[in-house]
This record gives C-alpha cells, sequence and structure tokens, in this order.
C-alpha cells in the first residue's frame, strides 16, 4: 500500500523554499499536480509530486525564478 503523504500548500511552499502564492501558481501552470479534498474543497499535493518536480526541475534547470538555490 502507498503511503503518500497529502501536504497543504503552505508545507509545500516551506519544503521549496518559496511563497504560497508561487505554489499556486506552479499549480496553475500545470508544473504541480494537485487535488481537491473534502468539503471544503481544499488543495493538497502529493508528497511524492513535490519529490517529482524538484527531480524535473534540478534535470531541465528549469527552475522557478522565486525558487532559491542552495549556497
Amino acid at each position: 500500500m502507498n503511503k503518500d503523504r497529502l501536504l497543504d500548500v503552505h508545507q509545500v511552499s516551506e519544503r521549496l523554499s518559496v511563497a504560497p502564492s508561487t505554489v499556486y501558481g506552479l499549480i496553475n501552470a500545470g508544473r504541480i499536480a494537485s487535488l481537491r479534498v473534502g468539503i471544503k474543497n481544499c488543495i493538497r499535493i502529493r508528497e511524492s509530486e513535490v519529490f517529482r518536480f524538484i527531480e524535473s526541475a534540478a534535470h531541465s534547470g528549469d527552475a522557478s525564478p522565486e525558487v532559491d538555490e542552495c549556497d
């Protein structure tokens, strides 16, 4: 059984070191897949999707300008 955690936008923004608005932009652009859950239709992102995004950005060299690079 896959125990892929669901993260909220704030958690994803912390992992990527970007503002929540940047995460919303990545979702709207189709660069990060998301789903809506619950009665309030909250946005959630699978943890594996965050890893996939990081890997694809690292391999393509196509990091978002808002993403801070490590020193």
